[in-house]
């Protein structure tokens, strides 16, 4: 199944998960093995929707092994309807090269899957004025029998949420990623916010050689949650935040609370969001290794239902309110709504 997303808000889901699946996950058929959300929205300041993503499942558990389940986002950047044509023209790409290429590794195909799309999408953009220079970033998640495999370009972000700790997978191609890496900056330098933060160092389209980082195969567990995101959700929610709302809520919540979050921040971008949970064994790997790169986890904490409760029915009538009288009325409630809920995060009781 492919969804390319546009404009406004666009929601998605493979099986709704019970609440707890990703604390105790049930033993599940093949169809409910890999139970996935993806929402996008054009945000509140942007005219038309650049990102776009897709899920593809494989068609069935023989052809698992060979297929894999694909997960991709990707961010658009160009003038008129440039964005958008390259961050479609890179989900579309990458999927169906991938399933091209079978007399390749999982690793080769995926890599070349991207470095030919990238190639795709600069002819493109070569062959007409209006989409010059046009591009767009990637993130590409494939859950296979070996574990989960990532190829990506640009600032778009995978995530894996296990045992309550939350690992970004890849790295971020930006500018303030890049100098942090190389020493010229650091984490707790008061230059971070001088320097831009929308500026990226990679990305698919704009020259005729790509660079692709290929991560994993990471082992999966039963009961892992994997996020894809662009930088419209990255950028106005911190890690810790994301833990708590995918460690509290089921995906098909989870995704739409991450989505409106961010537009409640003031929604400066658009923004997408795929969360998938591995809630069956059939999908996870057999046998775990020990040369996982190790990541830096994020602790999360857990707020008690209540603050969840009062939070959303806030939130709702903040929205109605907004309607109604307009934001000068409605803000004050969001923002109230928001300080409930981190008070909750804060005070960090675990519930399950």
């Amino acid at each position: 199944m492919m969804h390319v997303a546009r404009r406004g808000a666009v929601a998605e889901s493979g099986r709704f998960p019970n609440r707890d699946n990703h604390v105790n996950p049930p033993s599940v058929k093949w169809i409910d093995c890999l139970q996935y959300t993806a929402v996008t929205d054009v945000g509140m300041r942007r005219s038309n929707n650049q990102d776009a993503h897709s899920v593809v499942l494989a068609k069935s558990e023989q052809l698992w092994p060979e297929q894999g389940h694909v997960l991709v986002v990707a961010d658009g950047m160009g003038a008129h309807a440039a964005g958008e044509l390259a961050s479609e023209m890179a989900v579309r790409g990458v999927t169906l090269r991938f399933h091209q290429y079978e007399e390749l590794t999982h690793v080769e195909a995926l890599y070349k899957a991207i470095v030919e799309t990238n190639v795709e999408i600069h002819q493109r953009g070569q062959a007409n004025a209006d989409f010059h220079n046009m591009g767009t970033t990637i993130s590409a998640l494939v859950l296979l029998p070996d574990g989960a495999l990532i190829g990506h370009v640009g600032d778009s972000r995978i995530y894996r949420f296990r045992n309550d700790k939350l690992e970004q997978l890849t790295f971020d191609h930006s500018l303030v990623w890049e100098l942090q890496a190389s020493g010229q900056l650091s984490k707790n330098s008061e230059m971070i916010s001088k320097v831009p933060s929308n500026v990226i160092t990679r990305s698919l389209g704009p020259h005729a050689e790509v660079k692709v980082d290929i991560e994993g195969p990471f082992p999966v567990q039963q009961g892992d949650l994997f996020l894809l995101c662009t930088d419209g959700v990255s950028g106005m929610i911190e890690d810790e935040e994301i833990a708590a709302i995918i460690a509290n809520l089921p995906t098909y919540e989870a995704a739409q609370f991450i989505v409106d979050l961010a537009n409640i921040r003031g929604g400066s971008d658009n923004s997408t969001v795929i969360v998938g949970l591995a809630a069956g064994e059939q999908i996870t790997t057999r046998e775990q290794t020990d040369d996982e790169e190790e990541l830096e986890p994020v602790p999360v904490r857990r707020a008690h239902p209540a603050f969840w409760i009062s939070t959303m029915l806030l939130m709702l009538v903040a929205f109605f309110v907004k309607e109604k009288v307009g934001w000068l009325y409605g803000l004050p409630l969001a923002i109230i709504s928001l300080l409930t809920l981190g008070a909750g995060i804060w005070h960090g009781r675990s519930y399950r």
